[in-house]
This record gives C-alpha cells, sequence and structure tokens, in this order.
C-alpha cells in the first residue's frame, strides 16, 4: 500500500474505534464515562496514532475485537487490536503520543485543570529519537506512525514558528495543515514517505513470531502502563482508577488463553 493509503486506513481505524465508543455508550448508559458532545468525523485525524501489525494464525477466518468493549476502553477510548484474518492490528492512538519522539512540535509543560489538560512551554527537537512508543512493544511485521500536530495551538506564535521550522514543514502533507507524512522504521533507521510512495513491510524471523494471544495480552499489559500514567495526573481519581488495573489485569490473564 502506498502511504496515502495508509493515511486513509488510519482515518478509517479513527472511524472504528471512536464508532464503537459512541455506540457502546448509547447501549450502556449506566457506564461511568460523560455523555458524547462530539460526532465521529470531528475526530478523525485529530490525534498521533500509529498501528502495529502482527501474524495470526495461518488458518484463521473471521474478524475479532479485543479491548474495544470493557469499562478501560470505555474511560479512555485509544486504544485497541483488530483480528481480520491472518493479520492482527494494534490500533494506538493517543495526543502527543508520538510528537516528541518523532521530532515534531510537543509541550514541555501539562497542566491539568477542571477535568482538562492545558499545554505549555513548546520545544521541538527537530529529529527522530527510535523507538517512538515507550513501551517494549513486539517488533511488528510492519508499524505505521503518523503525528497530527495540535490544531487547536495553531494560533499560538511560539508553536506556529516551530511548524515553520524546515524540518517540520518539509513533512507536512501536501494539501494537510496538521497532518504529518506516515513514518516506518527498521533496523535503526526511520523513513518518511511521500503520499504515493510505496511502504514496505519487513519479515520476522520465524524465532521472533509470537502466538496471537500474546500480541492481544500486550495490549492489556499497554494499558495497565497506560493507567500508572494516569494516576500521576490524575491523584483524586486513584480508587476509580485502580478499580480499571484489576479488571484490565483480568484481561491479561484472560488474553494468555484465547
Amino acid at each position: 500500500m502506498t502511504a496515502a493509503e495508509w493515511d486513509d486506513l488510519l482515518d478509517w481505524f479513527d472511524k472504528v474505534r471512536i464508532g464503537l465508543w459512541l455506540g457502546h455508550m448509547m447501549l450502556n448508559k449506566d457506564w461511568p464515562a460523560p455523555p458524547p458532545n462530539f460526532y465521529i468525523d470531528q475526530r478523525i485525524g485529530t490525534k498521533d496514532r500509529c498501528v502495529l501489525i502482527y501474524p495470526n494464525r495461518h488458518n484463521s477466518k473471521g474478524l475479532v475485537m479485543s479491548g474495544a468493549s470493557d469499562p478501560v476502553f470505555m474511560h479512555k477510548p485509544s486504544s485497541f487490536v483488530l483480528s481480520i484474518n491472518g493479520l492482527i492490528f494494534m490500533n494506538i492512538p493517543t495526543e502527543l503520543l508520538l510528537s516528541k519522539r518523532m521530532g515534531f512540535p510537543y509541550p514541555k509543560q501539562l497542566r491539568y485543570e477542571d477535568d482538562r489538560v492545558y499545554v505549555e512551554d513548546y520545544a521541538v527537537d527537530a529529529k527522530p529519537n527510535i523507538p517512538f512508543l515507550d513501551f517494549p512493544f513486539h517488533p511488528p511485521q510492519l508499524g505505521v506512525y503518523q503525528s497530527i500536530l495540535l490544531e487547536s495551538a495553531m494560533a499560538d506564535a511560539d508553536y506556529e514558528a516551530l511548524t515553520d521550522l524546515d524540518f517540520t514543514a518539509a513533512k507536512i502533507i501536501p494539501s494537510q495543515r496538521i497532518k504529518t507524512q506516515i513514518c516506518t522504521f527498521g533496523l535503526g533507521e526511520e523513513k518518511f514517505h511521500e503520499p504515493g510512495e510505496t511502504v514496505e513491510k519487513s519479515d520476522l524471523a520465524k524465532n521472533g513470531i509470537l502466538s496471537p494471544p500474546e500480541y492481544v495480552s500486550q495490549l492489556f499489559r499497554y494499558r495497565q502502563k497506560d493507567l500508572d500514567d494516569a494516576m500521576k495526573f490524575f491523584p483524586d481519581r486513584v480508587k476509580f482508577l485502580m478499580h480499571l488495573k484489576k479488571y484490565n489485569q483480568d484481561g491479561i490473564e484472560k488474553a494468555q488463553h484465547l
């Protein structure tokens, strides 16, 4: 697939993920989550995102979703696994997930107040730092990464000046304002792709291929770390987040027996 097609596929994952969340909110009105105040198309292509692709069982047929219908997903619908026939797609989108390590502008200060996040003091390294994710994910057959600039910060003169620097400006997709080029990396080197350029997958050695349940349980382990990080920023929610961690731990154990 070309980089432009991967950009479309990442949009599709955004659509599926947000659609699942809104659908569950409509069907389960007792979920402890705020009522939605947005539509699907308002959340497509607005946050840093990536998809990691792993091999499924060679004889697998059908479609299975994991981690997209439980309390942890309802609290933060930012990652899930979609298994389709012989492939496993791990989708991980979160605001500011990739910007710093991919070399794009990021806020040095995050402030939480009244359930809102405020960003301050922008900086940029203007060079990629591999790996992009701060979690030891298993090497995928293909990992596709895309940073999305903060549209809400474009009115800030300091942030706008950083987006105009050569490194960032050269990697904005033509005709786009906040989407950066699709990026992959292998053998310690990153590669940003022009829209029409084909994105090649890497070959995993046979001893590097794990069982499908291990990839699913990896998603739940990542969510455990995400909940730990949340407790640092939201001390008043520790009890609730601990409850989610306990539920998520059960997911880890169940995933290992799929």
